[in-house]
């Protein structure tokens, strides 16, 4: 499950990146400035942690709970981006749009793959 979590988190990273390189490379030529955005990015997660009291109380609402909650980290996300960027609302929320697809798009493979060994 850890290794799902960062898998995940490495391909939503990874296609906020490369979406950022094909859009604006003079703000992906900076190393300073990705650093700075890789630090919010991974800041502006910190709703991850509402898993752990839904884990630990589990309701007949988990779902719901745990739906709102991704949704908050991606808020979160793209206010981040936009602060970091200093872009246009839709700008972040294409930009995390993105991550979030590729995020999924991995998860998907990943659990709908059965390794055969």
């Amino acid at each position: 499950m850890f290794g799902l979590a960062s898998l995940e988190l490495t391909a939503f990273l990874s296609g906020v990146f490369f979406f950022l390189w094909l859009t604006k490379q003079d703000f992906i030529q900076k190393k300073s400035n990705l650093n700075m955005l890789l630090i919010a990015l991974l800041l502006s997660g910190y709703g991850k942690l509402l898993v752990i009291p839904v884990v630990i109380w589990e309701h007949d609402d988990s779902p719901l709970y745990i739906n709102l909650i991704k949704f908050f980290v991606l808020a979160s996300n793209a206010q981040a981006v936009r602060v970091v960027l200093n872009s246009s609302r839709k700008f972040a929320l294409a930009v995390i749009s993105v991550g979030w697809m590729v995020e999924r798009f991995t998860a998907y493979i990943f659990q709908h793959l059965k390794w055969s060994t």
